[in-house]
């Protein structure tokens, strides 16, 4: 009987909250909004276009209906208002309407309001100092738009936790009163054209976790004030004018909490110190690509065992990849291209079979998954699993191994001095979405296998010396949009199979030993004859007529889409055989495949 009694009396609070939510509900539409809050949003507006739909003002206007008006009651907020009645404006949010104009400075009046966000528009001008005194005011953000000046040097902003100006066209030092702000949690004010060197006083924004200063105009050092930074977990500074990268790190160094560190061009032809002592306990970001760095890879590196995101591509370090590599289990990005590496690939990267998928955001838990409202503060459009090593002097055979990836999404071993065949292995990498292994080495053939790879978008194995035909089973990656082939030792023709590649916008088979006619159908027609030039092909308006013997692949694709190994087959036919015999094949092959046939897409 206990179980009874206990569901009887869920029902009755559930009951109960219904009615007081109704209540509530009923009370808070027989409130209208704060002569105040009217008068200001009314001169807000006015120098703003296009006026939104539905704000009206009349003498029984209530702008707590109108669209991106949050309205809470006075006695809610805990207000001494003589009319119970009216209720006060907490939250304004415009973000993507088009606007255009400048700011008024009314929006002071509207003392209640929690969160104000005008992004993503066209308004120019500067910030009324009024809004700097909405002592209210939680989250303040007018990033994407055209705003300048300065911000000035009292902020009295005591309850702001989130604060976002950044693309636009501020200028001046950088002033923040963290003295007042000590509830700011967030700080994004990259973009813009903010300088001198890098504000002090942020560390005494003792809350402050996450602070984005990138594609700015600082420069010099990173101020020692920095290493009392204990609240610090994301830290931004890319693309500024800094120097001495060695002391940055040992200042950092003592930031416990960090997380993420981006410091993409923001150096020039430093050394990337090699010191010892220097241990990120809990860095799961590192950026420090494009800054002209010499040397090897630090060893210090390899005690930062959480990293998912290591990127230094694009600078001038030599020297062996470190196997220890291999060892940072929860790596979801290696990017190491466009440096001077040296020597083999470490068969330790084949290790990471932990890789996350692109979907398991739970694994994936670096600071722009952890602080989603974080995503435009990264100087990144965001991380897919990866391995870049292109553009080195990597040599040696691409390990078997390396099949065991099968969470990889991208893979990029171009611009190296690879040899040897192609590992079959890698047709196991089925989450695959981009596979570049152009200019290397490479010889043997393109393994039919490869047709398993349908999540492919990018197949380039240009620049080699494979050898060969090309598989009619590439038909089946019908996610795939470049196929490059060019500039190999692949002989027999183009397999009309490819007409189904409905995605395809380029492809070339140029300089090889191909011959035949070129398929006439699906995306070929889009083709030039630079695609096929350098090999034995014959007809159309650009080759020589093909002789009437010229074996010819169907011209039309299969638009059904039936099972690949009826495809497959009739696409075998050659169309110098009997009609009669042809015909019986075809019948032959339907009775073998029909029960496999898959759904018409």
């Amino acid at each position: 009987m206990g179980f009874y009694h206990y569901r009887w009396v869920m029902m009755i609070l559930v009951a109960l909250e219904l009615c007081f939510f109704y209540a509530s509900s009923q009370s808070q539409q027989q409130l209208t909004c704060h002569p105040r809050d009217l008068a200001a949003l009314r001169d807000f507006i006015h120098v703003l276009k296009p006026k939104p739909h539905g704000w009206v003002f009349n003498s029984s206007a209530d702008c707590c209906q109108w669209v991106g008006i949050t309205c809470n009651s006075s006695s809610s907020l805990r207000l001494n208002d003589p009319d119970n009645n009216t209720a006060r404006v907490t939250k304004l949010e415009l973000a993507y309407r088009q606007l255009s104009g400048t700011l008024s400075e009314s929006l002071g009046f509207l003392d209640q309001i929690r969160v104000l966000d005008l992004s993503t528009n066209s308004i120019s001008g500067s910030i009324p100092p009024s809004v700097f005194n909405l002592v209210n005011l939680e989250t303040l953000d007018l990033s994407y738009n055209g705003l300048t000046g300065q911000i000035p040097e009292i902020l009295n902003l005591p309850s702001l936790i989130n604060l976002d100006l950044s693309s636009n066209s501020l200028t001046g030092p950088c002033r923040l009163n963290c003295a007042v702000m000590t509830n700011l949690t967030t700080l994004h004010l990259g973009s813009n054209s903010f300088s001198s060197s890098l504000p002090e006083n942020l560390p005494y924004c003792r809350n402050l976790k996450c602070v984005n200063l990138a594609r700015n105009r600082f420069e010099g050092k990173v101020p020692e004030s920095y290493k009392d930074f204990h609240s610090l977990s994301v830290l931004s500074l890319s693309h500024c004018s800094l120097v001495n990268i060695s002391s940055t790190l040992r200042i950092l160094e003592h930031c416990k909490n960090l997380t993420a560190l981006f410091l993409t061009s923001s150096y020039r032809g430093e050394t990337f110190p090699e010191d010892p002592s220097l241990h990120f306990v809990k860095l799961k970001v590192l950026t420090v690509a494009n800054c002209g760095l010499t040397g090897p890879m630090p060893s210090w590196l390899s005690k930062s065992t959480n990293l998912q995101v290591l990127d230094l591509s694009c600078n001038y370090l030599t020297g062996a990849i470190p196997d220890y590599t291999g060892g940072f289990t929860s790596l979801y990005y290696l990017g190491l291209s466009r440096n001077s590496f040296t020597g083999v690939i470490p068969k330790s990267l084949s290790m990471l079979q932990s890789l996350p998928s692109r979907d398991e955001d739970s694994s994936f838990d670096v600071a722009f998954v952890v602080f989603p409202f974080l995503f435009r503060m990264i100087d990144t459009s965001g991380f897919i699993p990866t391995i870049d090593l292109s553009y080195n002097n990597l040599y040696g055979p691409i390990w078997e191994e390396f099949g065991n990836l099968k969470q990889l999404n991208v893979f990029d071993l171009s611009a190296n001095r690879l040899s040897g065949a192609i590992p079959r292995t890698l047709s196991r990498m089925t989450s695959l979405e981009v596979l570049d292994l152009s200019y290397n080495n490479l010889y043997g053939p393109i393994w039919e296998e490869f047709g398993n790879l349908k999540q492919l978008n990018v197949f380039d194995l240009s620049a080699n010396r494979l050898s060969g035909a090309i598989p009619r089973t590439l038909s089946r990656m019908t996610s795939l949009e470049v196929l490059d082939l060019s500039n190999n030792n692949i002989s027999g023709s183009i397999p009309g199979s490819l007409q189904l590649l409905t995605s395809l916008s380029k492809f070339s088979v140029a300089n090889n030993s191909l011959s035949g006619r070129i398929p006439s159908g699906g995306r070929f027609i889009h083709f030039s004859r630079l695609d096929f030039e350098g090999n034995h092909f014959c007809g159309g308006d650009s080759f020589p007529q093909c002789d009437l013997d010229t074996p010819q692949e169907p011209e039309q694709a299969e638009q059904s889409r039936t099972s690949d190994s009826d495809s497959d087959l009739v696409l075998d036919f050659s169309y110098g055989l009997a009609l009669g015999y042809g015909l019986a094949l075809v019948i032959a092959a339907y009775l073998t495949c029909s029960a496999f046939e898959l759904p018409a897409k």
